[in-house]
């Protein structure tokens, strides 16, 4: 008579994960390409509207858009100890309202180039958190090729003037750079910040929460800065009027 046998079964991973996993290098190309593609709106709309308004709207868009998935995740967010749903307040807090501030005031110096190349630290600023804060390693050839890489983008951003952004920091230049790195850094510690409830939390419904816990943070801040008088010196230019 023969024995039953049963093999030991594997954790598999979801095959959405596994898509994920194998393709997470375009993805994230993808993702850096949009993300860079708003730089020229942002621009034009700094000359309208204050930052805190701009990135009021935002979000606000974005929160509406991505109702849906906050919805059908609400079963994943009942799993959430108090300390993941503090990581997820630090993430709208910081990450994503202050940071999106920061780097929306930026463009107000107009100083885009500064800009654009100290966005670029955001990846070796979260590597640095995650070694710190996670106790990631990296192998010994990683630094040197992201100084590379960092040193790359430098010098096609500055190809006529390498020395353009340390010459003359009047004129705004300064403030700009600091506003950038800040939004990099505080961007960063978001990736980190993330770790702490994406085992728990699918990809939808943590940028989902991400934008929906901002939301409130972002009115509060406009409120602040503005009043109830937020967007009174903003007039839509097709709008009609009775004078007209």
């Amino acid at each position: 008579m023969a024995v039953p046998t049963t093999k030991p079964q594997t954790d598999a991973k979801p095959a959405s994960r596994n898509l994920v996993d194998r393709f997470s290098v375009v993805l994230v190309a993808v993702a850096a390409t949009m993300w860079a593609s708003d730089t020229y709106f942002r621009a034009q709309l700094i000359g309208h509207l204050t930052a805190s308004e701009i990135v009021f709207v935002e979000d606000g868009l974005i929160t509406l858009f991505l109702l849906v998935f906050l919805i059908r995740g609400i079963p994943e967010m009942r799993r959430l100890q108090w300390r993941q749903w503090l990581a997820v307040g630090l993430i709208g807090l910081g990450p994503q309202a202050i940071a999106t501030i920061l780097f929306t005031t930026s463009f107000s110096y107009r100083h885009f180039a500064e800009t654009f190349v100290l966005q670029q630290t955001q990846p070796l600023i979260a590597i640095l958190l995650a070694w710190v804060i996670l106790g990631e390693r990296r192998r010994r050839w990683f630094w040197p090729v992201a100084m590379l890489a960092i040193l790359g983008v430098y010098m096609v951003v500055f190809a006529q003037n390498l020395t353009a952004p340390f010459s003359d920091l009047q004129h705004g230049r300064l403030e700009a750079g600091l506003f950038a790195l800040g939004a990099a850094a505080l961007w960063a510690s978001g990736t980190v910040l993330g770790r702490f409830v994406l085992g728990t939390l699918s990809f939808p419904t943590t940028t989902a929460l991400r934008f929906t816990v901002a939301l409130p943070i972002l009115l509060l801040v406009l409120l602040v800065q503005s009043g109830t008088g937020g967007f009174s010196h903003y007039r839509l230019p097709f709008c009609w009027s009775p004078s007209s």
